[in-house]
């Protein structure tokens, strides 16, 4: 049985002291620090309080966790109980990992700037170089070492590669290994840690959603994984920590701790997040009724939960002998005395449902399905219009579907066909107050106006701030200008329909407003707006003014 624990989000490191105490840091929005001792936690402190920066890097050398702070370079040193017990200050450079070995009983760094790893002594207090490795060109983003009698090996994410260096007396011996590539099977996207065992060598393969195992000279044996939130399936495996028999990994976007058998290559959920009603987790999709109470599709708790329009908690949607998988994407029809709402679970691409229930006394009753063909396939976003419509972003089928709250196809868009990208990717989409319909090429930053029968009349080329956008997440059209949330330096823009950046939503000055992937807009009747800020596990509402208003 899982471990639960309350404010657990986004592991990204795990740790283990010699007195078998596991220290697990957590990444935003919670960034924390936990030790455990079994299932009971000893300590707990945010970044906050220790002063940290969410760049920090963390290794421990037996009962002491060393933190490199980056940002500061600072090497600190805690105790369990999380109380700093000295600071050193680092020579200038640009530290990229921190690695204790147990075979040197020393804490080692490596400072990409000046291609040099440094070795600190605990006893002494002192840093020293190590290892000059200017031979080797173009290593500048080293996220993980591991530092041997005889040997070294440090992962280059960004390359990607491992190089391996063999150090004798007579000569050092470079070798390089890995490749770019989808899938896995010695290929690699964004590789973020690497541990060694008697056996093998492991690879967090981030970007694949894998782990990878070789043996010691690199020949690849076998992987688990692939995207997902089931047992067998990561949602990035950041990184992990060898004890023994046992792989611990962390499962970071599935908030979680996977524990696995070396022998018998079993997995097992180990620690995950404690779930309390009104705890987000990954909200990705928001409706409101007439009286302007929000359901959120609450992804990562499996649950619709409600809210007012002031984002106070009311309370959990029950639904018949069911439990969400999944919920990312909500969508609400009055029709008559009837409360219908469509809710999109998305569980692997090709296994995601539509389903549409009557709502009675914030219970969730069963009334139609969509079972076209073909069958949706990630679909990443929906929305309601007034005459009684679903339209949805039917991502991987490269369509928009319009279907009736009865489940029955109406039409479909090609977008394929309209926006000549075959590889088109649609994310979003959203309804004006005239019932025009608007969706967004991701990567290729246009965005769609299609009118209430689904004809194109507009379209709006953002392609030109492609060094500020990297892509177009979602849509929210009002009648003089369109929200965008996209990923760059500011993540939600107002635009008029020439095209135009007229200001960055972002006011000074306001922490609260520290975007982290929001996915959905959805307009109120005051025209005030609820953005779903979903890595930072929130609601955000935005008056008018805020809009509205110049910078």
């Amino acid at each position: 049985m899982a471990v639960e624990i309350k404010g657990f989000t986004r592991p990204k490191q795990i740790l283990l002291s010699s007195d078998r105490k596991m220290i697990i840091i957590c990444g935003p929005p919670e960034e924390k620090i936990f030790v455990l001792d079994d299932d009971v936690c000893l300590a707990s402190k945010s970044f906050d309080e220790l002063s940290l920066h969410e760049s920090s890097l963390f290794s421990i050398n037996n009962k002491n966790i060393y933190v490199l702070d980056v940002e500061n370079k600072l090497l600190r040193q805690f105790d369990l109980k999380l109380i700093q017990q000295k600071s050193i200050k680092l020579k200038h450079g640009n530290y990229s990992s921190i690695n204790c070995s147990e075979e040197h009983g020393a804490i080692f760094l490596c400072d990409t700037e000046n291609s040099v790893i440094m070795k600190f002594d605990e006893k002494e207090d002192l840093l020293t170089a190590h290892f000059d490795y200017s031979d080797l060109n173009q290593n500048k983003d080293i996220v993980s070492m591991i530092i041997k009698k005889k040997s070294i090996f440090m992962l280059d994410s960004d390359s990607p590669k491992l190089i391996r260096i063999e150090l004798t007396k007579e000569k050092i011996k470079y070798t390089e290994h890995l490749e770019f590539g989808r899938g896995g099977y010695g290929k690699v996207r964004n590789p973020s840690d690497i541990s060694i065992t008697e056996r093998y060598l492991i690879v967090f393969d981030n970007k694949n959603y894998l782990v990878q195992f070789f043996d010691h000279e690199m020949n690849f044996l076998f992987q688990i994984g692939s995207k997902g939130h089931e047992i067998n399936f990561f949602d990035l495996p950041i990184s992990g920590l060898v004890d023994g028999n046992f792989l611990y990994i962390c499962d970071m976007n599935n908030d979680r701790i996977m524990k696995m058998d070396l022998d018998s290559k079993h997995l097992e959920s180990f620690i995950k997040r404690q779930y309390f009603p009104g705890e987000l987790n990954r909200p990705s999709g928001v409706t409101s009724d007439s009286e302007s109470r929000l359901f959120i599709a609450d992804r990562g708790n499996g649950v619709i939960q409600l809210f007012n329009k002031d984002l106070e908690y009311l309370d959990v949607l029950k639904i018949q002998d069911k439990k969400l998988e999944r919920p990312s994407s909500i969508c609400f029809h009055q029709h008559g005395e009837e409360s219908l709402f469509a809710i999109i679970e998305r569980r692997i691409s090709n296994e995601s449902e539509l389903n549409i229930y009557k709502l009675k006394n914030n219970n969730l009753i069963k009334h139609s399905s969509y079972s076209g063909q073909p069958a949706l396939n990630d679909p990443q976003d929906m929305d309601a219009s007034d005459s009684g419509y679903i339209f949805i972003a039917d991502t991987l089928n490269r369509r928009i579907l319009k279907v009736d709250f009865e489940g029955i196809f109406q039409d479909e868009v090609n977008m394929a066909e309209v926006s000549g990208n075959k590889r088109i990717l649609i994310k979003t989409i959203s309804i004006r107050d005239d019932n025009h319909i608007f969706t967004a090429d991701f990567d290729k930053l246009i965005v769609y106006e299609f009118n209430s029968e689904l004809k194109l009349i507009n379209t709006i080329d953002f392609s030109f701030l492609k060094s500020d956008i990297h892509v177009i997440r979602a849509v929210c059209p009002f009648n003089d200008i369109i929200l965008l949330c996209v990923r760059g330096e500011h993540q939600i823009l107002a635009i008029d329909y020439s095209g135009k950046v007229i200001k960055n939503i972002n006011p000074e000055g306001r922490e609260d407003y520290n975007w982290n992937n929001p996915v959905k807009i959805h307009r109120l009747n005051d025209r005030s707006i609820i953005i779903a800020d979903k890595e930072n596990d929130r609601l955000c509402r935005l008056d008018k003014e805020q809009i509205f208003s110049p910078n």
